[in-house]
């Protein structure tokens, strides 16, 4: 590894500790691969739509991880939902300054999603 490269979960980890409030989130069609089969049916590509769409779980275990005073704190939560004008948008998780948070149908570029 390089003098100057230190992988990002120290520096959240840093954060955490000095009270700084941190917002981990990710779309759930993040990292997702369209493949179009002409001989398959359109359940088939939902259903393999979805078991693609794993990003966002690396993202959430990676924060579950993080060493930091309030990790028992926020593993101890559960994923709850979250709406926007009644419909539900994400589920979301948060505790002692972590909070880490879904967007549905949002890729890497949340922004996107929400127009």
């Amino acid at each position: 590894m390089d003098k100057w490269a230190v992988p990002t979960q120290y520096y959240v980890e840093g954060l955490l500790e000095r009270g700084v409030p941190v917002l981990i989130y990710a779309g759930t069609l993040d990292f997702q691969w369209y493949v179009k089969f002409p001989w398959c049916k359109s359940e088939w590509r939902v259903l393999m739509k979805r078991w693609m769409n794993s990003n966002w779980v690396a993202n959430q275990l990676w924060t579950e991880k993080l060493q930091w005073t309030g990790k028992e704190a926020f593993n101890a939560q559960k994923m709850r939902d979250w709406d926007v004008d009644g419909r539900v948008a994400g589920q979301w998780k948060s505790a002692n300054g972590l909070t880490f948070l879904t967007f549905y149908e949002a890729g890497h570029m949340v922004r996107d999603s929400l127009d």
